[in-house]
């Protein structure tokens, strides 16, 4: 959470730039949810994923990995 924040703060400050292009966020939740799959063993949650074609939206990859992380984690 206190790197989060940072993060953000950084962003906000023009100290961190984000790297913008296409992403595909059908494949990067899928392969977020496989390795979150510790959680289905561990504490019985099943994620489920119900997107039929790819969603393309223009991200910085890593961080929108980290968003959709935070969002399962929480």
């Amino acid at each position: 959470l206190v790197n989060d924040l940072l993060s953000l703060s950084r962003m906000q400050s023009g100290a961190l730039k984000l790297s913008m292009g296409e992403a595909d966020m059908k494949e990067i939740v899928e392969s977020i949810v496989v390795s979150y799959a510790i959680l289905k063993e561990q504490e019985g949650y099943d994620i489920i994923v119900d997107c039929p074609k790819a969603v393309k939206v223009g991200a910085d990859d890593q961080k929108i990995k980290q968003v959709i992380s935070n969002l399962i984690n929480n």
